[in-house]
């Protein structure tokens, strides 16, 4: 809380100085809100300061477990972001005070180099070019959550350095990252020699809107379309159970991800897909696992309302982790007050679960009330 009251000060006292900067004859400095607190001063430098409260009640019915009923701050964060020596070089800093791990933790870090002769190259901590739905933001999300498959293949946040060309039909990304192995992930340093290589590419079709958001926000009803496609490819080492002995077991991945959407009259329709393999090297020889899973999910606005309807299916590894297919549904009530910066989700959820062995299948239940707000 100390740290949030530290923040607000410092971002009120800017703030005033650059207001008093704006009325002297010899500073373009100026301080307005566009989708943001903005600060400019001249083309040197500019600041854009965002805030993401998400406040969530969820009630659970496990199959087999105890019911749960919650209320929890969900996310409680800070961006600022903006551009340096006119606009040559792009900044962002995003911390979350109520993090999935508990606590604060950092989400993004990161400096670019702007170059659109050649590509834009970022250093630090973000999201690399893999899985649509996991490089949106928390706030942009039609349903209160991202999907189980999402969550089964998400590479979530590493720290690393990226390419970036921009085309006038889409978008090229190629990064390398420290990668996957145990102790290594967001806010982590590599603990070994071996990396993530990703590389992505998108299209859009018409005047599709950002991909950057799930539903049909556009001004304009045409038809329009997006088409996108990555690969990951990284090796790294693992500690698991074996004999009752934690071992280190090296391993090679690969894993292949292609989205396509369709925007029409307020209508989105958006379906992924993803696959990856995964070779063991363990002292008994070689192992792997094979997992597949995909999404289908229609999305509609109308004025302030929304509704949608998503279906996730999911083929892990059968002996490695014990299931069979996991199959996720999803039905979604949204009141936007003002687009995805300002709303009420209701989601609910089933996920049934079918095991390897050929048991008794489970199904888990799952109501959540989101107010979202990002300014």
């Amino acid at each position: 809380m100390r740290k949030m009251i530290s923040i607000f000060a410092a971002a009120l006292l800017v703030a005033s100085f650059a207001t008093s900067a704006a009325s002297a004859e010899d500073t373009a400095a100026k301080v307005y809100y566009k989708d943001g607190t903005r600060l400019e001063f001249g083309n040197e430098f500019d600041l854009k300061l965002n805030f993401l409260l998400i406040s969530r009640y969820t009630y659970t019915d496990e199959d087999g477990g105890n019911d749960t009923s919650s209320f929890a701050v969900k996310n409680a964060r800070y961006i600022v972001s903006g551009n340096m020596l006119n606009k040559e070089f792009s900044y962002m800093i995003y911390p979350d005070f109520a993090s999935d791990s508990g606590g604060s933790e950092l989400k993004d870090a990161w400096l670019q180099w702007n170059n659109e002769e050649l590509v834009n190259l970022k250093m630090g901590q973000f999201k690399p070019a893999f899985l649509r739905q996991e490089r949106l933001s928390e706030q942009a999300l039609f349903f209160a959550t991202r999907s189980e498959v999402n969550d089964w293949f998400t590479l979530a946040r590493m720290q690393g350095v990226q390419a970036a060309r921009v085309f006038p039909v889409g978008n090229f990304y190629i990064g390398i990252y420290n990668g996957e192995s145990t102790g290594e992930g967001i806010n982590q340093p590599g603990r070994d020699n071996k990396h993530n290589g990703v590389a992505g590419l998108d299209f859009a079709l018409g005047e599709f809107g950002s991909r950057g958001e799930e539903g049909d926000f556009r001004k304009t009803q045409d038809l329009a379309g997006t088409i996108g496609m990555a690969i990951d490819y990284g090796q790294g080492s693992e500690l698991i159970g074996v004999d009752d002995e934690e071992i280190d077991v090296d391993f090679d991945k690969v894993a292949l991800n292609g989205d396509a959407a369709i925007r029409v009259a307020g209508l989105e329709v958006s379906g992924e897909v993803a696959w990856q393999k995964v070779e063991l090297d363990d002292v008994q020889g070689d192992d792997s696992a094979d997992d597949l899973g995909f999404l289908l999910q229609a999305m509609y606005v109308t004025g302030k309302l929304g509704f949608g309807a998503r279906y996730g299916w999911l083929d892990p590894d059968d002996e490695l982790y014990g299931v069979d297919t996991q199959s996720e549904y999803a039905l979604v009530f949204n009141y936007f007050l003002k687009g995805h910066n300002l709303k009420v989700q209701n989601v609910l959820t089933w996920v049934d679960t079918e095991p390897a062995d050929g048991g008794e299948s489970t199904t888990d239940l799952e109501y959540k009330l989101n107010l979202v707000g990002y300014f």
